[in-house]
């Protein structure tokens, strides 16, 4: 089985873009809405994943707040006498 090194598929690679013909695309109205959509729902998912990870994110930063702490933990914290 042959090995076939990285060098040389980049060497075909580059033969084979420099003898690319112009494609003459037309780029319509709609493409411009689809290129929005697209950047609303990437920012809006980069909004709901920093959600979903805020924990995480404010406890690598220096002087994170702690949690308050509730009734139920002071009540837990007493032991009877």
């Amino acid at each position: 089985m042959p090995c076939i090194s990285v060098t040389k598929i980049a060497a075909v690679a580059a033969v084979l873009s420099a003898m690319v013909a112009p494609a003459y695309a037309y780029i319509d109205p709609g493409m411009g809405s689809l290129a929005l959509q697209a950047l609303i729902g990437a920012v809006a998912g980069g909004v709901f994943a920093a959600r979903m990870w805020w924990a995480r994110i404010v406890s690598f930063l220096p002087g994170a707040r702690k949690k308050p702490s509730t009734d139920a933990d002071a009540a837990s914290d007493k032991t009877p006498s």
